[in-house]
Order: C-alpha cells, then structure tokens, then sequence
C-alpha cells in the first residue's frame, strides 16, 4: 500500500509506536503484528478483518508508508530507477556476496547499510520500502569503494545488465557527492510514480553525465 502525494491522516498513538521503534529503524519489539485503535497498540496472531479498520485505526502497513512519506519528501533531492535487477543494491557488486552473518569488507558493510539497515521499514511480502541510507561521509566512501565508473554508450544495454546499473547508481552518486549529500535505497517507492516538483529525476538515462556517453 503506497501513500498518495496528500497528506497522512490521523495517526494517533504513533508516540507510543515509536517508543518501541529502534533509531535506525532496523527493529521494532513490537513486530509487525499489530495495529493501533484510538491510540491503543494491539497485538494480533491473525490481520484485523478489513471491516475492523476505521478512520482511527492504522497497522504496520500505514506505518512503514508513514515514514516513507515523511523521509522522501522531508530528505530526498534527487532519485533514480535503477533497472531491474532486484532488490539489493549489492547485487550489481561481485565484491560482496551480502552473507548476513559472515564477515564482510568495508565495501559490503557500507553495501549491507543501503541493502537492510531499515530492515524494519521493508515490506516482508514484496520488498517494498525504504531499506537503509548512508550520510554524506558514508556516501563518499562508497564511491571510493566501489568498481571505476562504466565507460562507453551504456544506452543499448538492458537495464538487468550489471554494467547498466552501476552507472545508474554512478550517476546518482556523482550527483550526492557535488552536493555532500548521503543515499538512500528503496524498492518501488511512492515517489518514483509521482511528479515530485522539488526533487529530480534521472531519467533511465537519459540525464546521465557525458562520460558514459562515449
């Protein structure tokens, strides 16, 4: 469930939920089983029935949209679509393999943070959602890390294609670091279906920098 470009309604109660909610939104003791009445946090074992939600109760769900709206429109200046190659910005890297629990370089480390460091905040059924962010330093570190800019007319290539995606992601970086700004990484994020007015869009492609041009 994506949020629209309006404003959230009422959320009452989400000083409660947050109370449980770690700071970077990687974990909640609450789970994702529960749901909010009147300012009351309810558990559940099986979903609310749909009948069972009015205009004062919200979920997980409506929460993890929340946030989303909130960081996208308080934080974000610039995105981009970077293809289809699945939901894991470490995917387009041959230098991690994203093993959760082996020990990783300095380059998945930054990689993992992109990939689930708010794990809380990703849709378990479809990936959906923010996933992790770095700040300005962290950002300025990943692009020392990782493989030299693609060269050459990127444009024919399918946007599956690994070479294809990191020069998305070069783009967007080039654009982060001119402006000493962090990243965030999502899938299917509201935004990207939305003629946001304060924030640019690269274009698949079509605004990238010359040097991927030739």
């Amino acid at each position: 469930m994506a949020l629209s470009s309006e404003t959230p309604g009422n959320f009452e109660g989400l000083a409660e939920v947050m109370a449980h909610v770690d700071d970077s939104f990687s974990d909640c003791d609450l789970g994702r089983n529960f749901a909010v009445a009147h300012g009351e946090i309810r558990a559940w074992s099986q979903p609310p029935e749909l009948s069972d939600y009015d205009g004062s109760m919200w979920d997980y769900y409506d929460f993890a949209d929340l946030v989303e709206w909130i960081i996208t429109r308080e934080t974000l200046q610039a995105c981009a679509w970077l293809g289809s190659w699945g939901s894991r910005v470490s995917s387009v890297f041959r230098e991690y393999r994203g093993e959760k629990h082996a020990p990783v370089s300095e380059l998945g480390t930054l990689l993992a943070r992109l990939d689930h460091g708010a794990a809380y905040l990703i849709d378990p059924t479809g990936g959906e959602g923010i996933h992790g962010w770095l700040d300005a330093a962290e950002t300025r570190r990943l692009a020392a890390l990782i493989p030299p800019k693609p060269r050459g007319d990127i444009g024919d290539l399918s946007t599956t294609d690994r070479c294809w995606m990191q020069g998305q992601l070069w783009a967007v970086l080039d654009w982060a670091i001119g402006r000493d700004l962090g990243l965030l990484w999502g899938g299917d994020l509201g935004i990207l279906y939305e003629q946001h007015p304060e924030v640019v869009f690269f274009d698949d492609g079509a605004s990238l920098p010359v040097w991927l041009a030739g």
